[in-house]
C-alpha cells in the first residue's frame, strides 16, 4: 500500500517545519500538535526557557507526567470494573445452578 499525499501532514514546532507521514486522523494529529504547542509556550513563558531543545525536553516531561497521572487515576476504576465483572459472573453461575 502506497502512502498517498493525504497521509502527509506538515507541522511546525519551535520554528522547525516537519512533514509527517501518518495513518492517523489529521484532525486528531492537529489536536495533539496544538496541545503540545500550548505546552511548549507554557514552558517558554513561565519557565523562561529559550533553548528549543530544553523547551521540548521539559514540555515532554510535563506531557509524560500528565499521561502517567491520568493513567494512574484510571487504574482503580479498571480494577473496580474487573472486580464487579467477576462478582457478576459468580452470581450468574449461582443462578444457573439454582435453575
Amino acid at each position: 500500500m502506497n502512502t498517498s499525499q493525504k497521509d502527509i501532514i506538515e507541522i511546525t514546532l519551535l520554528n522547525t517545519k516537519m512533514r509527517l507521514r501518518t495513518g492517523e486522523d489529521k484532525d486528531h494529529l492537529s489536536a495533539v500538535v496544538k496541545q503540545y504547542k500550548e505546552m511548549l509556550n507554557t514552558v517558554g513563558e513561565k519557565m523562561r526557557v529559550t533553548d528549543p531543545l530544553k523547551t521540548a525536553l521539559i514540555a515532554g516531561l510535563f506531557v509524560t507526567d500528565e499521561l502517567i497521572t491520568k493513567t494512574a487515576d484510571l487504574k482503580p476504576i479498571a480494577e473496580r470494573e474487573n472486580r464487579i465483572s467477576l462478582q457478576l459472573s459468580d452470581l450468574i453461575d449461582r443462578l444457573d445452578q439454582c435453575l
